[in-house]
């Protein structure tokens, strides 16, 4: 069997704008695109093959239809990898995890990892916060304390960082990077 290739699926941002399409070369994307979807199996948004046997099968396709592919019989699409190019700073979320994603009806929380393709000096991402507790969190919020409460963490070229559903977090503009989310289909 060859290798697979799929077609990305431009996702707009307000955060975005031609990084992804430059740097990636995706000619065909329009401008105002943060992030490539680069191989998705989610319903509605699943990336297409562009290799035969299959060109033309989405993913989710693939995976419903030919297991002998994945050697994982049974089980959901497990990530979305997506290429992440901020030309600003992204807003700063906290994923639920599995047990507050079950309550809501999702079947799993959100887990992410990002990648570092690239990043400029002293490049930094939202990671964690400083709060010892909650009442501590409740102090810093009603203080308007932002800079105080909000951790960040230097990241390089090359790194690999992992984000636990839970964790406030946040990427910055000086950081091109992969993104594995595990998906919620």
């Amino acid at each position: 069997m060859n290798i697979l290739f799929f077609k990305p699926i431009p996702r707009p941002a307000l955060w975005g704008h031609t990084l992804v399409k430059d740097y990636f070369q995706y000619h065909d994307f329009p401008d105002g695109i943060g992030q490539s979807w680069s191989f998705s199996a989610q319903e509605g948004a699943s990336t297409i093959c562009l290799s035969e046997p299959f060109q033309g099968k989405t993913l989710l396709e693939l995976w419903n239809e030919h297991q002998e592919l994945f050697g994982c019989p049974n089980e959901k699409f497990p990530v979305i990898i997506s290429l992440v190019a901020p030309e600003d700073d992204l807003s700063i979320q906290v994923h639920p995890n599995d047990d507050y994603a079950k309550r809501k009806g999702y079947p799993c929380g959100k887990n992410e990892a990002w990648y570092f393709i690239e990043s400029k000096p002293q490049a930094q991402i939202v990671y964690g916060h400083h709060a010892k507790d909650e009442q501590d969190l409740r102090q810093y919020i009603q203080d308007e304390r932002w800079d105080d409460l909000i951790a960040h963490l230097d990241v390089h070229t090359g790194d690999f960082v992992y984000l636990p559903a839970g964790l406030l977090h946040a990427l910055k503009k000086a950081a091109l990077s992969m993104k594995f989310n595990r998906q919620q289909i």
